[in-house]
């Protein structure tokens, strides 16, 4: 899975030379609350571009590589089609307790699936310290996790990487 947070802002780059088209931004959504693809930041021509998730060969912490810069598109063609927002992206910095009360940790960013582009998990962070001791740690969504509008409760311990 990759986190979205993490990948804001890395340079798109093509196969073909390497060149740099613009960096990361904010993912689009489709109706289905599915990423559809990203904004691409500083990319040349007028108006939004963005790249579908389908024509991106690997997206890291480093880098987006696209085969070429025809993958960068304008926005117009796709704008009808286009969710502004996933309402899970609400849960950003709401705390997250387990079935018994107990906090576990605060939402600091949403990770997805490259291959259907559906959010499947929540990161948890602890505060710095405990961050830096233990890492974050990922809770996939599923049954047994409930959100709810101040935050999150976990029924079932859910499911960790």
């Amino acid at each position: 899975m990759v986190r979205l947070l993490e990948i804001r802002g890395v340079p798109v780059v093509t196969l073909k030379g390497e060149n740099k088209v613009g960096y990361v931004g904010e993912p689009i959504y489709n109706h289905d609350e599915e990423i559809q693809g990203f904004y691409v930041d500083g990319a040349k021509g007028l108006g939004k571009r963005y790249v579908e998730l389908d024509d991106i060969l690997r997206l890291g912490k480093d880098r987006c590589v696209v085969y070429s810069e025809n993958a960068i598109q304008k926005i117009n063609k796709i704008k009808p089609l286009l969710k502004t927002r996933n309402p899970l992206e609400a849960t950003l910095g709401r705390d997250v307790y387990d079935g018994s009360g107990k906090n576990m940790g605060i939402v600091r960013d949403l990770a997805f699936s490259m291959e259907t582009g559906t959010i499947e998990g929540i990161e948890l962070s602890r505060g710095f310290m405990e961050d830096l001791r233990t890492g974050r740690r990922l809770l996939s969504l599923g049954r047994g996790v409930e959100i709810g509008e101040n935050h999150i409760t976990v029924k079932d311990e859910g499911e960790y990487d």
